[in-house]
């Protein structure tokens, strides 16, 4: 399937951020996420490989999507200091036999609690509702990872169902282009936007 992700690949920004594709170059900024980082577990992911392993496993990961034109994770880069603080992006998925695009991100530990992945966010669903013809978009969180889950809700995302994946239960999240046009309406009405 071919989608022209031009905009998606070189265009996105919001207040605090700009957003680009990984490279084998920021294996070692990358590499920061795998220290100290308690979430790790909720991930999925082997964590008896080296953080060093871990890190290129990655961002090789999404080099391989992008070249697929399959979107993949990018890079958050904080506008002020140019630094590598993140990643948040797309994979295309299948659930319940149909395509759709699944949405996930990370911020490294010392940038938690500043509002990055909350912003970072809102920034790619308003790009996916508005430059794609997807109408929903899927998050698989981890049943115990409160702090993702409270995010998920605030963005209007509801819970379809638990599933049992990669030796860990998670809860499938949707969210729906109508229910996140209206969540736009609402705040520009509010004076948020």
């Amino acid at each position: 399937m071919y989608m022209n992700l031009k905009n998606y690949y070189e265009g996105l920004t919001s207040e605090r951020l700009i957003f680009r594709k990984l490279t084998l170059a920021d294996i070692d900024d990358w590499l920061e996420f795998y220290y100290n980082n308690d979430s790790l577990k909720y991930l999925g992911i082997n964590l008896k490989r080296t953080p060093e392993v871990m890190a290129k496993a990655w961002i090789t990961t999404q080099i391989e999507r992008y070249n697929k034109n399959e979107y993949g994770q990018l890079a958050m880069i904080n506008k002020q200091s140019n630094e590598l603080i993140g990643t948040r992006g797309f994979k295309l998925t299948q659930f319940r036999g149909q395509n759709y695009v699944e949405s996930a991100g990370s911020v490294k530990p010392r940038y938690w609690r500043q509002g990055y992945g909350f912003e970072s966010a809102t920034c790619m669903y308003d790009y996916i509702f508005s430059q794609n013809d997807h109408n929903m978009v899927l998050v698989y969180c981890h049943l115990n990872n409160v702090s993702s889950e409270k995010n998920l809700q605030k963005l209007g995302f509801v819970k379809v169902e638990n599933q049992y994946t990669l030796e860990r239960t998670v809860v499938v999240y949707k969210l729906l282009r109508s229910v996140w046009q209206k969540r736009k309406i609402k705040d520009k009405a509010a004076g948020i936007l």
